[in-house]
C-alpha cells in the first residue's frame, strides 16, 4: 500500500513538472514584442553595407542596435510595442531618419 501512494505521488508530481513546462512554453509564445527590419539603400537603388542603424522608441527614448549585412538588410528584434524611428549613419553618407 506504502509503494502506491508512493507511485501515485510521483506520477502526480511528473504531471506536474509537465504542466508546468507546457505552461512556461505557452506563456512565453504570448510575450508582446515586435520587430523592425529593412533594407538600407543608397539614392541609385544600391545596398550599403556596414551601415549603423539605430532603432528608437519614441515614447520611451530607448535605443536598439544593429548593422546592416552584405545584403544592406538589418533587423531589431525583441522590441517592446510602440512608436519607432529608424536613424541610419555610415560614412561617405548623409545621416536619415525615417519614422517608423
Amino acid at each position: 500500500m506504502i509503494k502506491s501512494s508512493v507511485s501515485q505521488i510521483l506520477r502526480l508530481g511528473l504531471a506536474l513538472i509537465v504542466l508546468v513546462i507546457a505552461f512556461s512554453l505557452w506563456t512565453e509564445a504570448q510575450s508582446a514584442s515586435a520587430r523592425i527590419t529593412g533594407t538600407v539603400k543608397d539614392s541609385q537603388g544600391a545596398v550599403v553595407p556596414g551601415a549603423k542603424v539605430t532603432v528608437v522608441n519614441v515614447n520611451t527614448g530607448v535605443e536598439s542596435h544593429a548593422t546592416t549585412d552584405s545584403d544592406g538588410y538589418y533587423q531589431a528584434l525583441d522590441l517592446p510595442i510602440g512608436a519607432y524611428k529608424v536613424r541610419v549613419q555610415r560614412d561617405g553618407f548623409t545621416p536619415a531618419t525615417r519614422p517608423r
